[in-house]
């Protein structure tokens, strides 16, 4: 019991609070700061996964019990080694647990359903405990069911409560814009602007007899470079992505004639 209660004392579980949500902060960064996909995941699978590891390793009291509460005969989560089970006195759901460790697949890059429930549900619990916490993760989930057309659950709902509510989220997406607008405008500023072509040619000048030579041959090379400039989008104009997505063009921000940054919300 004594482990347990050092275990899970407040600033141990704030700090591991602030380390998920540093991570979370720097991904929303990262997709305000530069091009990204939009079919891609803020947060990667195997960043996930490196959470959860942390997750098991501070806290390996907690970890075994969520694991042994949700584990099944047929799915079963491996708890973490340097828990001590006790020599000589294993139960038989101690022994279900130790061939985990044996029959657990090797590649931890994705983390099973209930891996991933009861990491996510150990944050939740840390989130109802401070809501200053988690501010950047309590972001994923209404803006999730935003994206996909999903209503959206209601934060006095147990299950859903350790999550902002849509206009949190969309205040904290500002502040994140606003804060990485400069560096994106430096790194657009950066790219490319100018296309070139060139070409060899060769072309054979006749003349008078002079030392045996009736023809000279004079070679060169031909090259061309032009600076483009962008077209103003009007707003209302559909724009199509690469991979399919419609967009709807709200309005433009011209840094210089041959760079523009258009804003546009999905269709």
């Amino acid at each position: 019991m004594r482990n347990i209660n050092a275990e899970l004392k407040k600033t141990r579980l704030f700090s591991f609070a602030d380390k998920v949500d540093k991570m979370y902060e720097s991904k929303y960064k990262v997709v305000y700061s530069n091009f990204v996909y939009m079919r891609n995941t803020v947060v990667s699978p195997a960043d996930i996964s490196k959470l959860y590891n942390i997750f098991r390793q501070d806290f390996p009291h907690a970890h075994a019990l969520f694991s042994i509460i949700v584990s099944k005969s047929y799915d079963q989560i491996k708890i973490s080694p340097s828990l001590d089970t006790g020599r000589g006195q294993e139960s038989e759901s101690d022994d279900s647990v130790n061939e985990i460790v044996d029959d657990e697949d090797k590649d931890d890059t994705d983390l099973s359903r209930l891996q991933r429930s009861i990491y996510e549900y150990f944050l939740s619990f840390i989130r109802h405990k401070s809501q200053k916490r988690l501010q950047h993760w309590s972001m994923l989930t209404p803006l999730g069911y935003f994206s996909r057309g999903f209503r959206i659950p209601g934060t006095r709902s147990h299950l859903s409560g350790a999550s902002c509510n849509l206009r949190t989220a969309w205040k904290r997406c500002n502040d994140v814009y606003h804060n990485c607008m400069p560096g994106r405008k430096e790194m657009i500023q950066q790219l490319v602007t100018s296309s070139a072509c060139g070409d060899n040619w060769q072309v054979k000048i006749g003349k008078g007899y002079q030392d045996g030579k009736s023809g000279i041959m004079q070679r060169g090379t031909a090259f061309l470079m032009k600076k483009n400039k962008c077209m103003t989008l009007p707003s209302g104009t559909v724009m199509s992505s690469p991979c399919g997505l419609r967009f709807t063009v709200s309005n433009t921000d011209r840094i210089d004639p041959y760079i523009i940054v258009h804003h546009a919300s999905q269709a």
